[in-house]
C-alpha cells in the first residue's frame, strides 16, 4: 500500500516544520497576490492608455495600437521601465520618488520571497530562531508589497469605478499579523 505525502515525512514533521513552512506558504501567496495584482493594474493602463503607450513610449512603439501585442510586451517589459512610466508618464502624485522606492521595495521583496528565502533552508527550517527571522525580517520586509498591491487594488477599482476595496493601513497591518501567525 502506497504511504500518503503525510505519512511519508511523519518522522519529519514538527512544530516547527509545521509553523515555519506555513508562514513561508502564506509569504508566497503574499508574492504571488503582488505580482498578480501588479499584471492587472498594467493592464488597466494599457487599455485606457493604449494610445499613449504605442505612440508616446519608445519601448512599446512598434505595438501600432494592437492591444494583444501591447499586453504581451508589457508582460515581458523590465520592471524598472514599467516603474519610470507609472510615475513618470501616467500617475502624477507628490514624492514621486518615494513611491518609486515603495514600489521597488515591494518588487526586490517579491523576488526575495520567490527566489531567495528558502535557500539554505534545510539547515534552519526545524529551528525557532528561524520561524522568528521570518516573523520580524521578512515582515517588515514584506510591508511595502503588501501595501503596493493594497493601493494597485484600490486603483483598478476606482478605474472600474467601483467604490475603494479597503483601508491600506487597516489591511495591511491584518494581513501582515496573518502571514506570521503560527499553526497550534
Amino acid at each position: 500500500m502506497a504511504l500518503t505525502i503525510t505519512e511519508f515525512f511523519a518522522d519529519e514533521l514538527s512544530y516547527f516544520y509545521n509553523n515555519n513552512f506555513s508562514i513561508i506558504g502564506r509569504f508566497l501567496f503574499l508574492a504571488t497576490d503582488y505580482e498578480n495584482t501588479f499584471r492587472a493594474y498594467l493592464k488597466c493602463l494599457a487599455t485606457k492608455y493604449q494610445h499613449y503607450f504605442c505612440c508616446e513610449i519608445k519601448y512599446f512603439k512598434d505595438c501600432n495600437d494592437d492591444i494583444k501585442k501591447l499586453l504581451e510586451k508589457i508582460r515581458k517589459a523590465r520592471f524598472q521601465c514599467l516603474i519610470d512610466l507609472f510615475f513618470d508618464k501616467i500617475i502624477k502624485v507628490d514624492n514621486v520618488e518615494n513611491y518609486k522606492n515603495l514600489f521597488i521595495n515591494a518588487k526586490n521583496c517579491r523576488n526575495f520571497i520567490a527566489h531567495e528565502l528558502c535557500i539554505g533552508i534545510n539547515v534552519e527550517w526545524e529551528k525557532d530562531s528561524f520561524r522568528t527571522y521570518l516573523q520580524d525580517t521578512v515582515c517588515n520586509e514584506c510591508s511595502d508589497m503588501v501595501y503596493c498591491t493594497l493601493l494597485m487594488k484600490q486603483l483598478i477599482s476606482a478605474y472600474n469605478k467601483e467604490p475603494p476595496v479597503c483601508d491600506i493601513e487597516n489591511s495591511k497591518e491584518r494581513i501582515l499579523k496573518w502571514a506570521v501567525s503560527t499553526v497550534e
